[in-house]
């Protein structure tokens, strides 16, 4: 009975937390607001279709800029973290989902399969992940603080973004794709990691920990993989491929499966 109480209070106050009411209304906002863009955008040009998607990332980029400039002065945040005042080594954009925010405007300028199809699968995993899984000074918290805003708010358009790229037709997966797919993501996993080993060889951030590559940082499921194979970069590599893999491969089944049936469709 306290448990409900408790729960309730936390929906009533706001309060976001993994797996409570906020949480699962959070994401289907974000469906909602994917599926309604997707059909108003439907019928539009490529070029519309195409600007928008960008036109949502480059927004995002500058709301990441205005979120990360309010960490700085939050008090309770840096207090959260141990940090006196912030270190903006550790606060880049190359984590799984937000380097997507990036990315995604490249691929669709370049049409590129392999950086697509990473957009299109790393990047609402991630997010996903990140949502689920957030840093400390982020769940546990009223949604309406400024920090959580930009928080879920950025993780939200990467999201939106991303699941545009296939809804609104520039890429569909096929089974062609997912070699080229899985080297994308093991080739930048190895630049981020160098990038990590950098940053604390250097000592401009000590705690790098960019794709999660030096280690699992008490997320629950990479805790899991690492358990497995402790050994930074390849417990990702492996772990993160034979997911991409499978991932991609059910993508490409039901892409397959609705191709065919617009072909019966049209046939009859």
């Amino acid at each position: 009975m306290n448990n409900v109480k408790i729960c309730l209070r936390r929906m009533i106050e706001m309060i976001i937390d993994t797996f409570n009411g906020v949480y699962f209304a959070l994401l289907a906002l974000t469906a909602v607001i994917t599926v309604v863009l997707s059909l108003a955008l439907r019928n539009k040009s490529e070029t519309v279709k195409k600007w928008t998607i960008i036109g949502i990332c480059i927004f995002d980029i500058l709301f990441f800029c205005v979120y990360k400039y309010g960490l700085s002065v939050d008090k309770e945040y840096l207090e959260l973290t141990g940090q006196q005042t912030m270190n903006w080594f550790s606060e880049l954009p190359l984590h799984l989902c937000n380097i997507n925010m990036f990315l995604i405007p490249i691929s669709l300028l370049t049409k590129k399969r392999s950086l697509l199809g990473f957009c299109f699968t790393v990047a609402p995993l991630g997010a996903l992940l990140a949502l689920t899984f957030p840093s400390v000074g982020f769940g546990g918290y009223d949604i309406f603080l400024f920090r959580n805003i930009g928080f879920y708010g950025t993780h939200i358009l990467i999201i939106i973004s991303a699941i545009c790229i296939a809804t609104l037709g520039f890429f569909r997966p096929t089974f062609k794709d997912i070699p080229g797919v899985m080297l994308f993501l093991l080739v930048l996993s190895a630049a981020i990691f160098g990038v990590n080993n950098i940053l604390i060889a250097t000592g401009l951030c000590e705690q790098a920990n960019y794709f999660y590559t030096m280690g699992p940082d008490g997320i629950s499921i990479l805790e899991m993989f690492w358990s497995i194979i402790p050994v930074k970069f390849v417990y990702l590599a492996v772990f993160g491929v034979v997911i991409l893999g499978i991932y991609l491969l059910v993508m490409a089944l039901f892409f397959n499966l609705g191709k065919k049936q617009e072909k019966a469709e049209i046939t009859e």
